[in-house]
């Protein structure tokens, strides 16, 4: 990962997508009570995975994104279900069988999750605010 070699020393902000990137999830984070920004690119994970596939299991998605699976199995708990401490991350995941392996479940986005990359999208197309 190339890290912004200015952000330490306070100078001049990171150009480009990376920017728009950073602007983006900082904003849908706030929007959703600070839901944390590693969650955030879960969501992003498994938006690409059900795009490409028919949904993904934790393992999987854990796998291909390199965090450690506990972390991830945890995510996908509090994002499948009620929490008190993030309230509006819930319900941005589903949980379903896999139709490849019935012992499999696969995530895919809901309904709100969906809507939540669509925002996220679109902030990053217009980029930050001047």
């Amino acid at each position: 990962m190339v890290r912004d070699p200015t952000r330490r020393q306070g100078l001049v902000p990171w150009p480009g997508s990376l920017s728009r990137l950073e602007h983006a999830l900082e904003v849908v984070r706030r929007e959703d009570g600070d839901m944390p920004v590693g969650w955030l690119l879960l969501l992003l994970g498994v938006a690409k995975f059900q795009h490409i596939e028919e949904g993904i299991s934790a393992r999987d998605l854990a796998d291909r994104m390199t965090f450690p699976y506990p972390t991830v199995a945890e995510v996908v708990k509090k994002m499948s279900a009620p929490t008190t401490r993030f309230p509006t991350a819930t319900g941005l995941l589903e949980q379903k069988v896999s139709r490849l392996d019935e012992r499999r479940k696969d995530l895919m986005l809901s309904g709100k999750g969906r809507m939540l990359i669509e925002r996220l999208a679109s902030i990053l197309e217009a980029g930050p605010k001047a």
